[in-house]
């Protein structure tokens, strides 16, 4: 659509003509039948390509390693699941059609039909095509060229590159977001380049305008300011408004900070060690404390993330807070890379947000950078080579296709560790989070997940959901942090993680325990607990897509957690995800390797309180075949009147973040059933 709006633009179409064609496009798509899938991969075009078939089309080539598969629905999700079992990111798009491949074609005539009625004009102003990846050519915006553009690849990487070896360093994105921005910042990595959206998700739109605006003014662009204040009428005045204005007076330069330790070392390596003394990041942190650099470092990338996320200072940004959890998205996330690298002289890759995840840690990472003038930077620009040694072998062994041995190697390391005596009382302030409050009574208890991923945070986006509607809490689990023991069993467990859903609902307070995932195997075997041990009876347990441990493990208890063919691929995409969020340690594989361990052999006894099971709607096809299994066996297992089974879009690995307000609603819906009708 963005390039029959250019056609427009450029002069190529008249409005009428490109609205008429816009129309048609929309009707004869929708006409088609429904079916069909998107996925976008993390992949290069030649490594997808050997895998298509006849009912599988590359739609689009986005970046490098960024590829959008379409096709018929089954064909297109196995290749999907093969790359995600290979470590992968994958992501289904919500889309109504496969657009871009065979199945468009039956509406390409008719299509073309429509097109050929329209005049066409040469365009005045340069186009590049995204069929062709370069400089249009004379049959731009014809029909033929329009009914090719349904069905073939469209190669946005390969434009943007176009444009760049034409000259083009600044980008603007105009459009109702900033998807583009991020592909372009990907396909240019290495390139000196400024890539700005016009509009930006929950800023208000003129604020992003002009932010926008002003960015491109101060990279060079000209700007029309008589246009762009249109309506104001401001005043012009001259500057400098204060006394000894139009007197020159310049500073004596300041002498130039640097490291004497790395100039000490100029020769001692090819090209010697780098002097920053025209980064003032630099020189701010010369010839202080470790602890002052720290404070120093911290505030400013404080300083620009609230600039970032549109707020007036950085007293209200905690240091020590994620930065998924202040707000930032992939494209901010880039916006604070790119204003860290220009106010410190430090190049910072494109993850740099990503691999440090809170301010605090960004600040160390910035600190060795200009310590370090060599290897301790380097190593820490890449997180792969700062992983632990058993974290390295395994992921050895992953790669391989050895997870099992790879796990069996992780439970002899979980050996090492202290383990829970007993059964011990959580520290509230520690390991129970308030994510959401409510008005209603009813509060809902989340267990996060028993993966490496294991981390209240897990239901951020379902809690913002609930805001307003129920208070929800969010545990962790004993073992996941360094300073933590292993428990032995799944009594100590329970019991461990009872004691502090009691010290949060006390001896009356109504609640509901859910689990995504995996935690959804220790929602349920609380539920029964509580009731028994601690006569505090849960409403009921929402499961979220959870999977029976016994369908995607080897029963087997002698040698750690033996995970099938089902597992390998689940097991795999969480250890991507792991990496990708530097979650992915030593302690946090050995926790899950235990509690992996302590409950693949776990079935789930009868179930005397509720149950609601919600399972995604898109399915992953190496599971498939086990999703009306599971749903069957969590019925068997719950009470036969108490049980539900709810559908929410998205695939097992996007829902808790697509679908938040969808799980969301369908959790306090049935609280408000479990309310009016008889409850424990």
């Amino acid at each position: 659509m963005g390039e029959l709006a250019a056609a427009h633009v450029a002069g190529a179409l008249c409005l009428p003509d490109a609205a008429m064609l816009v129309a048609a496009r929309g009707r004869l798509m929708q006409a088609l039948p429904a079916g069909g899938a998107m996925f976008a991969v993390q992949a290069r075009e030649d490594e997808v390509a050997p895998m298509l078939g006849h009912d599988v089309s590359i739609a689009a080539v986005n970046g490098p390693a960024s590829v959008v598969i379409s096709g018929a629905h089954d064909a297109v999700s196995a290749i999907a699941d093969r790359l995600r079992g290979q470590g992968r990111r994958v992501h289904r798009l919500a889309v109504s059609h496969a657009f871009h491949s065979a199945l468009m074609e039956p509406m390409i005539a008719e299509f073309t039909a429509v097109a050929a009625e329209l005049s066409v004009g040469l365009p005045t102003i340069p186009v590049i095509s995204n069929v062709t990846g370069q400089l249009v050519a004379d049959d731009f915006a014809s029909a033929d060229y329009w009914a090719r553009h349904i069905r073939a690849v469209v190669r946005f990487g390969d434009s943007v590159r176009s444009a760049h070896c034409a000259g083009a360093s600044r980008f603007i994105e105009v459009g109702p977001g900033g998807g583009l921005t991020s592909l372009i910042e990907a396909s240019l990595a290495d390139a000196q380049i400024v890539s700005v959206p016009t509009l930006r998700k929950d800023r208000p739109e003129p604020v992003s305008v002009m932010t926008a605006a002003a960015q491109g003014f101060v990279s060079g662009m000209g700007l029309d300011w008589a246009s762009v204040f249109s309506g104001y009428r401001p005043k012009r005045v001259e500057l400098p408004t204060y006394a000894f204005q139009h007197q020159k007076f310049w500073l004596a330069p300041a002498p130039s900070v640097s490291d004497p330790t790395a100039a000490g070392q100029i020769g001692a390596s090819d090209g010697g060690a780098e002097l920053l003394a025209s980064s003032g990041f630099a020189a701010r942190l010369a010839g202080r404390s470790a602890d002052e650099q720290l404070a120093a470092a911290i505030e400013v990338v404080c300083e620009h993330a609230a600039a970032v996320l549109g707020r007036d200072g950085a007293a209200g940004l905690d240091a020590g807070q994620a930065f998924a959890d202040s707000g930032f998205n992939s494209l901010s996330a880039v916006e604070l890379r790119n204003r860290l690298t220009a106010v410190t002289a430090v190049t910072l890759p494109a993850t740099a947000i990503f691999d440090h995840p809170t301010p605090t840690e960004l600040a160390q990472y910035l600190i060795t950078q200009i310590d370090g003038h060599g290897s301790s930077a380097a190593a820490a620009a890449n997180p792969a080579e700062r992983i632990d040694a058993l974290t390295d072998v395994f992921l050895q062994a992953c790669d391989a296709g050895r997870d099992a041995d790879g796990w069996k190697m992780v439970a002899l390391a979980s050996n090492t560790r202290e383990r829970m005596s007993s059964p011990v009382r959580n520290n509230v302030s520690k390991n129970v989070a308030l994510l959401a409050d409510g008005i209603s009574d009813v509060v809902v208890i989340c267990i996060p997940t028993l993966t490496v991923l294991s981390d209240q945070r897990e239901y951020r986006d379902i809690a913002n959901a609930m805001t307003g509607r129920h208070s929800v809490y969010s545990l962790t689990l004993p073992g996941f942090d360094s300073s933590d023991a292993l428990p032995q069993n799944a009594d100590m467990i329970v019991e461990t993680v009872s004691n502090a859903i009691i010290d949060v609902v006390g001896g009356s307070c109504r609640f509901v325990l859910s689990g995504y995932s995996s935690g959804g195997v220790l929602a349920y075997a609380l539920c029964s607990h509580l009731s028994v041990k601690h006569q505090r009876n849960p409403l009921g347990v929402a499961l979220i897509d959870t999977y029976l441990p016994s369908q995607i493990a080897n029963p087997s208890m002698n040698e750690g957690f033996s995970p099938n063919d089902t597992g390998k691929g689940l097991s795999r995409e969480v250890i991507r995800v792991a990496r990708m969020l530097n979650r992915l340690t030593a302690t946090r594989l050995t926790a899950a390797a235990t509690y992996a361990a302590i409950f693949q052999a776990w079935e789930p006894g009868r179930s005397m309180a509720p149950v609601l099971n919600i399972v995604a709607k898109d399915r992953i096809a190496t599971v498939e075949n086990l999703r009306e299994e599971r749903i069957n066996r969590w019925r068997t297992a719950a009470a036969e009147a108490a049980y539900s089974v709810a559908e929410v879009p998205g695939d097992h690995f996007g829902m808790m973040s697509t679908s938040s307000e969808a799980i969301a609603t369908e959790i306090h819906d049935w609280i408000s059933g479990l309310v009016r009708g008889p409850h424990p």
